[in-house]
């Protein structure tokens, strides 16, 4: 990822439709460095050439970047930083991002 804040991270690939998405996950020691690495992670993208994208829903709004026309969605979820790297359809990006939350958050509540 090229972000040195981002470590132990897990990848994985996850075809839907004809797209195939990279998704990724770190647990961190607790929901606050879970936020700060989020948002750290956010601002690297920007700094580095990114724009902020609109989400098509809510739940994605301040997460989601476009970059060098991929798109990146970084959120943080109790314990847990998770996101969707370099993705070239950002509908399945969102769909794909929408499901991990839900799961992130069944699992921390």
């Amino acid at each position: 990822f090229g972000f040195e804040g981002l470590t132990d991270t897990f990848s994985a690939q996850y075809k839907l439709g004809s797209d195939t998405i990279t998704a990724f996950l770190s647990r961190r020691s607790g929901p606050q460095d879970a936020q700060t690495v989020a948002e750290s992670y956010y601002n690297f993208l920007i700094d580095n050439g990114g724009t902020a994208k609109q989400p098509a829903n809510k739940i994605l709004r301040g997460k989601i970047v476009d970059f060098y026309d991929t798109t990146e969605i970084v959120f943080a979820i109790g314990s847990f930083v998770g996101g969707v790297h370099e993705a070239e359809n950002q509908q399945a990006a969102e769909k794909l991002a929408e499901i991990l939350i839900n799961k992130l958050n069944e699992v921390a509540n």
